[in-house]
C-alpha cells in the first residue's frame, strides 16, 4: 500500500467513526485538508522508520487503529518486521535445502535383470 493510500484509509477511518461519508478527492476541500496533511507527515515518518510490507500488514490487521499518531503502532510494526524477517530467513534455508543435492548409496547401483525384464 502506498503511502498515499495509506494516508486517505486513515482519514477515512477517522471520519467514518464519526459517521462522515468523505467525498472523493476530500483532501482538496477545506474541512479535510488539515487531518489530511498531519497524517501525511505521520506515514512520512513511519515510512522512513519501517518497511511498507510491515506497515500495510499492520494498518490492514488492526482496524481499531484511527490514526497514525497511535502510541501503540510502532511497537506493532516492529514486531512485524521482526516476523517478516523471520519469515524472510525461513524461506532462505527452505531454498538452500532444495538446491543442495546429496549424493546417496543407490544413485550408482548395478542394474539387476530385473529391470531389464518386460514385465
Amino acid at each position: 500500500m502506498t503511502r498515499d493510500k495509506l494516508v486517505e484509509m486513515m482519514v477515512r477511518r477517522q471520519y467514518l467513526k464519526k459517521g462522515v461519508n468523505l467525498p472523493p478527492h476530500f483532501w482538496n476541500l477545506p474541512d479535510y485538508k488539515r487531518d489530511y496533511r498531519r497524517e501525511v507527515m505521520l506515514a512520512a515518518k513511519l515510512y522512513r522508520a519501517y518497511s511498507e510490507e510491515a506497515i500495510t500488514n499492520v494498518m490492514e490487521r488492526e482496524t481499531w487503529c484511527f490514526s497514525l499518531a497511535a502510541k501503540k503502532l510502532a511497537n506493532m510494526i516492529e514486531i512485524e518486521e521482526r516476523r517478516l524477517a523471520l519469515v524472510a530467513k525461513q524461506l532462505e534455508i527452505k531454498e538452500e535445502n532444495k538446491t543442495t543435492i546429496i549424493p546417496t548409496g543407490n544413485d550408482f547401483r548395478r542394474k539387476s535383470k530385473k529391470d531389464f525384464r518386460d514385465g
